[in-house]
């Protein structure tokens, strides 16, 4: 409740919606009174930190689906919820109610893991990973949580990779209310616990901004992140935090603008290479106005930029791009390797590879919103699964297109 209080904007005049969810059955009556019960509770210190809010009560057999039932009713904007730090099973994020969760709602969600009363935090950490801040929901997110740091009267810390640190910087401080922000660069994603480590204190409330598996800014490690990190410290205080992708329902525009760089020319289907060095310089070498010295030189930094940060967008599918003055044109190469390609530091074997080339004429701006559109191809295992089996480029144009 403090949380929402916090990133609730006094100004918009908004309610917050307290709600408890009972489940079906013979006891769901007991349920709703020990729920209603919370919710008095919930409305007493409302009165008393003087916010509007509409205690709901759902009953449902499912408690996830109960949540999003009254999300899409009452068009909820932010879920915040808790997590008590356990996870039963290690291919869960926090479990299956807010695993479950986290599949059916598009809507932004903080998930909370609070040691001590909110306002006792001196600083906010906010930890921001590469291409986050391309996420449709991003300003979103740093609003409400510079709000959250207005009303704690403490300061805010942001954490980003120095390859993207200017371009995070940039839009963050661009989105109200102004702060003064102290930015910090890693030199790469993987080094950020150990920078907790050396630069965490006691007093501080972590942030990560987070992402749904097939979104630009998702890798299979922001998914075990959050167990990492209260196994790792379990006095901290942190929120992970996910983006809205309410905005991601795209219109003909947009689906456009996701496809108008296939090309028939530049798929190659029924790949068996046995390492990804050798599949990307199979994508490359397709492409006559790059030659051999220089197919070399973009593969070998596409590898080194890989090892900072994994490619992988989805299970199977890695996303990989370069700014080059090798190329005239946005162009984008994909490579499907039914057998797979094993991928150093990845949880699964590569079989869909998405290179994007933009020529250094074009801004870094629209190289990342090229990258953006790309990421949106393909979002689903029974496509990938589809595009396995092709036998000619224009089924892959087709199975893409129609997906996107």
């Amino acid at each position: 409740m403090d949380i929402a209080f916090m990133v609730r904007d006094a100004k918009s005049g908004q309610s917050v919606y307290p709600l408890t969810v009972a489940r079906d059955g013979i006891d769901v009556e007991a349920q709703v009174a020990k729920g209603e019960k919370m919710l008095s509770h919930a409305v007493i210190h409302a009165a008393a930190a003087e916010v509007p809010v509409t205690p709901i009560t759902r009953v449902d057999l499912n408690i996830a689906r109960g949540i999003v039932r009254a999300v899409s009713e009452l068009r909820i904007s932010n879920v915040i919820i808790g997590w008590n730090g356990e996870v039963s099973t290690k291919r869960r994020i926090f479990g299956s109610i807010l695993d479950q969760l986290m599949e059916d709602l598009n809507e932004m969600v903080m998930v909370s893991k609070i040691e001590r009363p909110v306002n006792t935090f001196d600083r906010m950490i906010l930890a921001i990973p590469p291409y986050a801040a391309l996420e449709n929901g991003f300003s979103e997110v740093i609003r409400s949580l510079k709000l959250m740091v207005e009303q704690i009267g403490g300061s805010l810390v942001v954490v980003s990779t120095k390859e993207r640190g200017a371009f995070v910087s940039g839009r963050i401080d661009k989105i109200r209310p102004d702060l003064d922000i102290h930015f910090e660069e890693i030199g790469a994603w993987s080094e950020l616990p150990r920078w907790l480590d050396e630069n965490r204190l006691e007093s501080d409330l972590f942030v990560l901004f987070s992402a749904r598996e097939g979104t630009l800014s998702w890798r299979p490690g922001l998914d075990r992140l959050p167990r990492v990190i209260a196994q790792r410290y379990p006095e901290l205080s942190f929120i992970t935090v996910y983006p809205s992708e309410v905005d991601r329902v795209q219109t003909g525009q947009d689906r456009s603008e996701n496809t108008r760089l296939l090309s028939e020319e530049r798929v190659s289907i029924q790949l068996s290479c046995e390492r990804l060095d050798q599949m990307l310089a199979h994508l490359l070498r397709d492409e006559p106005a790059i030659g051999d010295i220089d197919v070399d030189r973009i593969v070998n930094r596409l590898i080194e930029s890989s090892d900072g940060y994994n490619p992988e967008v989805m299970p199977g599918v890695f996303l990989f791009e370069s700014h080059t003055s090798k190329v005239s044109e946005q162009i984008l190469h994909i490579g499907i390797s039914p057998k797979g390609v094993k991928v150093k530091r990845a949880a699964h074997p590569a079989h869909l590879v998405l290179l994007l080339l933009s020529p250094k004429e074009i801004s870094v701006q629209d190289h990342l919103k090229a990258l953006n559109s790309t990421a949106k191809l393909i979002r689903s295992t029974d496509v990938l699964e589809s595009l396995k089996k092709v036998t000619n480029p224009k089924e892959v144009i087709r199975l893409l297109t129609n997906h996107s």
